[in-house]
């Protein structure tokens, strides 16, 4: 047995099998395995196994996050690909946020912050937040809550997205810019009112080819 030369608080414990298992303090303790060579009975071969299994899949999503804000579901899918016991990953989810690393209201407040400053609409941020498993009461409240911080206005986002994107579209017919900019502002997350009342107002009638 001997403490992970890079991960303080882990400690190698090699069986007589020669399985080697990755275990913390506590289980060290629980089991009895303080010294080599003990002898050690089912139950704390079992209990060693299981701080294993656990230590593995805690270590590995704390990893993650320390890459990039991740969502519970985002961390469970990945966990589950190495992991086949959701028990084991469950409670690992779980101790991440007890210690407050993981937290989906914090990941959605940041993710609308991020994408309102890109010039998307709100229906983008759903639409990423939906992929990576938030629940919509907590998306819906994210938005909510940073639009009035931030006092973002998405008519007037939607607006400066359209006058950017019409530059690239001067040389096509009228109704083909209509077509390609409506679809480039949906796209966008904006709502469809939205995006008609801004297209009418960027490409005037004469220029959609009325009378």
């Amino acid at each position: 047995m001997a403490e992970h030369p890079r991960k303080p608080g882990r400690y190698r414990v090699r069986m007589a099998d020669g399985r080697i298992w990755l275990v913390d303090a506590d289980a060290i303790t629980a089991a009895g395995a303080l010294r080599e060579g003990v002898t050690l009975e089912t139950p704390a071969v079992a209990l060693l196994e299981a701080s294993h299994a656990f230590v593995s899949a805690f270590d590995r999503a704390l990893g993650m996050l320390a890459r990039a804000r991740r969502t519970r579901r985002e961390l469970e899918r990945r966990l589950s690909l190495t992991q086949p016991d959701s028990a084991v990953v469950q409670k690992a989810l779980e101790r991440l946020e007890t210690l407050g690393l993981l937290d989906d209201e914090a990941v959605a407040r940041a993710e609308a912050a991020s994408r309102f400053r890109r010039g998307e609409g709100a229906g983008r941020i759903r639409q990423s937040l939906a992929r990576k498993g938030v629940a919509r009461a907590i998306v819906d409240a994210a938005i909510q809550s940073v639009a009035a911080e931030e006092a973002v206005d998405d008519v007037a986002l939607c607006r400066a997205a359209g006058e950017k994107r019409l530059k690239s579209l001067r040389a096509l017919a009228p109704d083909v810019q209509r077509r390609r900019l409506m679809g480039f502002l949906l796209r966008r997350g904006f709502s469809g009112y939205d995006v008609s009342q801004i297209v009418r107002e960027l490409i005037p009638r004469e220029r959609r080819g009325y009378e």
